[in-house]
């Protein structure tokens, strides 16, 4: 179904280019489907096999249909946080699936490095450790641009 998907939002060119076309971007990569508790955003236990059988068949497909992008799952495999997994985004996403795109996080990920997870010391440290897993993109809330309270008329 992802192929098909991709193919529908890209044109069977991937001609993002073409006005009627759109880049597509796969969710959530990887394993968010299978947290313990079936909440979002909590960990899951995923063993190789399961991870490659079960989880991985869609992503390779959606990328060999020429997917642009990947939003990064935002729960914990096996004790990582995925967002800051040199194994999963890096080496398993870019390098051994091939992803030739961007890897957004999802909201606030990089942050909660620091605040949720704790594997980070610092915010700062927070991206770097990000980074260097192969994150492209944050989605970063309420830091960016501040809201005016009351927006005068003129």
């Amino acid at each position: 179904m992802g192929y098909q998907m991709i193919k529908g939002y890209e044109g069977e060119n991937n001609d993002i280019d073409n006005p009627v076309h759109v880049a597509s971007c796969m969710k959530h990569f990887l394993g968010h489907s299978a947290a313990n508790s079936g909440k979002d955003r909590t960990p899951a236990l995923l063993p190789e096999i399961d991870l490659r059988e079960r989880h991985l068949v869609s992503f390779k497909k959606a990328i060999d249909a020429g997917a642009h992008s990947v939003m990064s799952n935002s729960g914990i495999i096996n004790g990582v946080p995925v967002h800051a997994s040199y194994d999963i985004i890096a080496k398993l996403l870019k390098q051994e699936l091939g992803l030739n795109g961007l890897v957004v996080t999802d909201w606030a990920d990089i942050e909660n490095l620091h605040n949720r997870d704790r594997v980070a010391r610092t915010q700062k440290e927070a991206v770097k450790i990000s980074v260097n897993a192969g994150i492209d993109m944050s989605m970063v809330p309420y830091t960016g641009c501040k809201t005016p309270a009351r927006i005068r008329k003129s």
